[in-house]
């Protein structure tokens, strides 16, 4: 009896706990369940208030803001109020604070004139002795000629400057007998997060340019064993997006998310009357803003700064063209399914909803809130109304709106994929115009200005349930950037893989299965037209024009490296004169066009592929391309350039110069990096 009343006490205490244990989950749930009304009262009064007397007498309607989007307008911000207004409007969220307290404006205040050089001396040097002259030397491989990018390799007279890892070697490279490395810059600044290195080389001035992630720093090199630091610009809440260099002015081009107007681009401060606004509401994910510095002083002479519209996809890039009076800003905007279907029924919503569903969607946008709110209440009202519908109906509907989609579906497509394009004046950085247009870029050289028209092409890819379709596009517009031709819909289901803009022609390369090259007459800008199309196994991406009526091209058929020779001079029968496959699986040309370089005296082309460097010879009067040297560089090839008739190639580990007239190697040096290769294989971080 006592072990049942043990027992009982036992059974009793467990039940004790239980109902302890249920009393507290009751209370708690009850807790929860008054927090959670509080925030369902709150977002219901923050909504209430949002939507009570905000009509469209003062804000634009979402039809309205899209026209604005296809024909946009910018205009300068007066103030700080109305630079706060625009973030709140656009839901625009800093990832960082800029403190402008107590900043004059004087762009001056943000360079950092310096005397202390960062360099590394090396012995050898022949002063005194008479040296052979340099008569010619190769400079980067750019896309309109008299107008410089950066890149990791400069040569200017008998001096070379290649950037390895964020260490810059500074190379006495000719003669070649005194082939050796001067000195270093960099090695004090290699730190984590900045980035490639790049560079600009002024030989008048004998100025080097470094660029990176972090800042922008001049260095007087006349004296190549002690080059010493002009200047500095930090760039400490900023991305560098690309930079040129035309005459005495050079351009950066970057990318921040400020908080406030007067802002900084590092040490540099950008007013509000210099930072543009769409007139339009959109999501927006940072600012442009491009600075025209003096090369020699690194002073700041002007600035201009417009915001950049957030984008989903994996095509979310920035692309830079240069002319000679402008400069173009092309981004592309991609947009989810849901904002496509909102803009759609506010035009055609009777369609596929009910009458009571399209008001509801009608009166939303007369709501004086950002688009983005919008498009997220549109979709809260889509999926209430799907949970309205029994199963069956449900499925009726989806074939319904696959259906809505079909029948708009090119405006789908435009609504979906899309470029904007902004025109700034060299000189003052005045925004001359801005536009909009159907697809996305493949780089730099979609773009091109010939005889005040701007000509680009794109493609076009879906990213919606009902369409995966794809095809692309070539518009020319005027000075204003209206559109004033367009070939549209050209080759579908395949994409542009590579784009040569040459005068009147342009040549496109797309891709699915086999490689066509099309030769494009844009000669009357009102109608671009097809003029001939040749078809190839593999792809060209890279089109370099040799002469006139030869291109060459460099892609891939298969696993191999192949490089092209194209006969355009009968733009309705391109032929294809000659081809090579390469024993190599990938080069660096297909990275970035400043690999490849082409020396028109000897007719010498060379390319980088695995680990050597491919030096071809290419028999302009039978269009044969004829392979003379595989340099054996043992790592990594990256770049060459010539001096006289001198070739020099460049790896990550070592220079080797090779005679161009005997095609033998003459010299070879071990170059330096920012970091060294151990057997793990690790890379360590070193200062020399």
């Amino acid at each position: 009896m006592q072990k049942r009343l043990k027992t009982g006490v036992k059974t009793s205490y467990k039940a004790s706990k239980v109902e302890k244990s249920s009393l507290f989950e009751l209370k708690f749930f009850k807790v929860f369940l008054w927090l959670l009304l509080i925030v369902v009262v709150v977002f219901l009064f923050k909504t209430n208030n949002a939507r009570q007397g905000f009509q469209v007498s003062e804000q634009a309607t979402s039809l309205e803001s899209l026209n604005q989007m296809q024909n946009p307008e910018f205009k300068p911000f007066n103030n700080n109020e109305e630079f706060q207004e625009f973030l709140a409007q656009n839901e625009q969220v800093a990832s960082y604070k800029a403190s402008v307290q107590g900043f004059t404006g004087r762009f001056e205040a943000g360079v950092e004139s310096v005397g202390a050089p960062l360099l590394e001396v090396a012995a050898g040097s022949r002063q005194g002795v008479s040296e052979p002259s340099v008569e010619r030397f190769s400079t980067t491989n750019v896309q309109v000629s008299g107008i410089d990018e950066p890149d990791i390799l400069k040569i200017g007279g008998g001096k070379a400057f290649f950037a390895n890892t964020g260490l810059v070697n500074v190379i006495k490279a000719f003669p070649v007998e005194d082939l050796s490395i001067a000195s270093t810059i960099g090695a004090s600044t290699m730190l984590p997060g900045f980035g490639k290195t790049e560079l600009f080389y002024k030989p008048e001035t004998e100025t080097i340019i470094v660029l990176n992630n972090k800042q922008v720093q001049g260095f007087d090199v006349s004296n190549i064993e002690k080059p010493s630091q002009k200047w500095v610009l930090k760039l400490n809440n900023s991305q560098l997006i690309s930079a040129r260099l035309i005459n005495n002015d050079l351009y950066l081009i970057t990318k921040q998310t400020p908080t406030r107007c007067p802002f900084t681009v590092g040490t540099a401060i950008i007013p509000c009357h210099k930072i543009y606004r769409p007139s339009f509401q959109s999501s927006f994910n940072g600012f442009y803003t491009v600075l025209k510095l003096n090369p020699n002083t690194g002073i700041v002479k002007d600035s201009v700064s417009f915001p950049a519209q957030s984008s989903y996809s994996y095509y979310r890039r920035t692309d830079i063209y240069m002319s000679e009076n402008n400069l173009y800003v092309a981004y592309n905007v991609k947009r989810y399914e849901n904002e496509v279907l909102y803009f759609l029924t506010l035009k055609y919503g009777y369609e596929v909803f009910p009458e009571s569903f399209v008001s509801k969607v009608l009166k939303l946008d007369t709501y004086d809130i950002s688009l983005q709110a919008k498009i997220f209440e549109f979709s809260l009202q889509l999926q209430n109304y799907l949970m309205t519908l029994p199963l069956e109906q449900q499925e009726e509907f989806q074939n319904k709106l696959r259906q809505f989609f079909e029948n708009h579906e090119e405006e789908a497509l435009k609504l979906s994929d899309s470029t904007v394009i902004v025109k700034i004046d060299n000189k003052d950085l005045a925004i001359k115009a801005t536009t909009n247009v159907q697809g996305h870029l493949l780089n730099q050289f979609s773009m091109d200005e010939f005889e005040n028209y701007f000509r680009i092409a794109t493609t076009t890819q879906a990213f919606l349930t009902t369409s995966t379709q794809r095809y692309n596009n070539l518009f020319i517009l005027d000075e204003k950037l209206s559109k004033v031709g367009e070939l549209t819909k050209f080759e579908p289901e395949e994409r542009i893989y590579s784009v040569r803009f040459m005068g009147e022609k342009a040549y496109v390369v797309t891709y699915k299965q086999v490689d066509p090259l099309l030769v494009i007459d844009v000669s009357n800008p009102a109608s671009p037209k097809i003029a001939g199309k040749l078809e190839i196994p593999g792809y060209s991406s890279y089109l370099h024009p040799l002469t006139k009526n030869l291109l060459l091209g460099v892609g891939k058929d298969g696993r191999y490296v192949k490089i092209a020779l194209f006969n355009v001079e009968n733009p309705y029968n391109p032929l294809l004169e000659d081809s090579f496959y390469l024993q190599a699986y990938w080069s660096d040309v297909l990275n970035t066009h400043h690999a490849f370089l082409w020396d028109d005296k000897h007719n010498i082309v060379a390319i980088p592929a695995n680990n050597y460097y491919y030096l071809f010879n290419i028999d302009l009067n039978n269009k044969k391309i004829n392979l003379k040297k595989m340099v054996d560089l043992g790592w990594t090839p990256l770049r060459s350039g010539y001096i006289n008739d001198y070739l020099y190639v460049f790896s990550d580990r070592e220079l080797a110069v090779v005679n161009e007239n005997s095609f033998e190697i003459v010299k070879r040096i071990q170059l330096k990096s920012g970091y060294i290769f151990v057997p793990n294989p690790r890379r360590v971080l070193v200062g020399q």
